[in-house]
């Protein structure tokens, strides 16, 4: 494999953003011994990996660019600057990857890459903004709406989070493009760096081709689908606190983080894919997963996690107290 494969991570000592990273490089040498990783990363990220169990992250990397950014700037704002960045600083053709992924597959054909940019679907889902009612589409709706941007429905939403980008001038282009429209959009405090990359791609001529899904399959849409070939799972790090694929979650990246790589854990996921999914799962409506994003944040559900043996007290009272009422009520019928 010839094209670089580069990450871009800000990370502090008190956040697994670095160990998903390490995890994705890690399956990427797995499946693809000779392949070149780089690293972007700001001043802050770059000091947790002088000590402690993250110094040892450093040799995964064949490159690190250290970007410099000023104290007030956010984590989440030196992610997306970079992000949007990188053709000015990498050199060369390069396969930019999320740290929330993991690649189970030989990427070697990436190198056959045409396009001076490539990305897979939003969602994988070929349909332009605005001719579905996805969850997706509504997200991206809703940014566009407060940016100012809804003449950008009807055009072809992008997700940036794997993206094949060749060292040419129109690549530039579209990064240069794409990293002013972000700067436009966090005037709105809008930090998310889609919208942008959809109005630059507009702006461009729709400069960006498809990749083929198989580099970029985004099993938070696609649960434990996995269609035959395919190289890069997609599984979105917001979603770690209650996804069936061992490798977003919170507590096995934890591990990670406290204890170093689980080397023959990891392996062994990687060579039996399927076995990473929890041996039962459920389909459930759009309507039940948007419910589960919202239970999320209150105390009770946080309880199952941090005090568990409270929580199957406090959810067996409330079965018992249930019962009860449903007696009472039969009683007096």
């Amino acid at each position: 494999m010839k094209t670089k494969i580069v990450y871009v991570v800000a990370s502090l000592d008190d956040d697994i953003y670095m160990e998903q990273a390490i995890v994705s490089a890690w399956s990427a040498r797995h499946y693809n011994p000779d392949c070149h990783i780089e690293m972007a990363c700001d001043q802050d990220t770059y000091a947790t990996l002088n000590s402690g169990i993250r110094a040892q992250y450093k040799n995964i990397f064949d490159q690190i660019h250290v970007r410099q950014f000023q104290p007030e700037q956010s984590m989440k704002e030196r992610s997306r600057w970079m992000k949007t960045t990188l053709r000015e600083f990498i050199e060369g053709d390069f396969f930019f990857i999320d740290t929330d992924t993991v690649i189970i597959g030989d990427l070697s054909i990436i190198d056959s890459i045409q396009a001076d940019v490539a990305m897979a679907y939003n969602a994988n889902s070929p349909f332009p903004i605005g001719k579905t009612n996805s969850l997706g589409d509504r997200w991206i709706n809703k940014h566009l709406k407060i940016v100012g941007w809804e003449a950008l429905n009807g055009c072809f939403h992008f997700n940036s989070g794997v993206i094949f980008a060749k060292d040419t001038s129109l690549a530039k282009t579209l990064f240069n493009k794409w990293h002013n429209n972000w700067l436009e959009s966090c005037k709105y405090n809008v930090y998310v760096d889609q919208p942008a990359l959809t109005k630059a791609n507009k702006e461009v001529g729709e400069l960006i081709q498809r990749l083929d899904d198989t580099l970029n399959w985004q099993i938070q849409r696609h649960g434990c689908n996995i269609p035959t070939g395919t190289k890069i799972l997609h599984y979105f790090a917001s979603d770690q606190n209650y996804s069936a694929f061992v490798f977003a979650q919170d507590s096995f990246l934890r591990q990670i983080k406290e204890s170093g790589m689980l080397v023959d854990q990891v392996d062994y996921y990687l060579d039996n894919i399927d076995l990473a999914f929890e041996k039962v799962t459920h389909v459930i409506s759009e309507d039940d997963y948007t419910l589960l994003k919202e239970i999320n944040h209150y105390p009770i559900f946080r309880l199952k996690r941090t005090h568990p043996s409270f929580f199957s007290f406090v959810n067996t009272t409330i079965k018992m107290i249930s019962r009860i009422k449903a007696f009472v009520s039969k009683c007096k019928l």
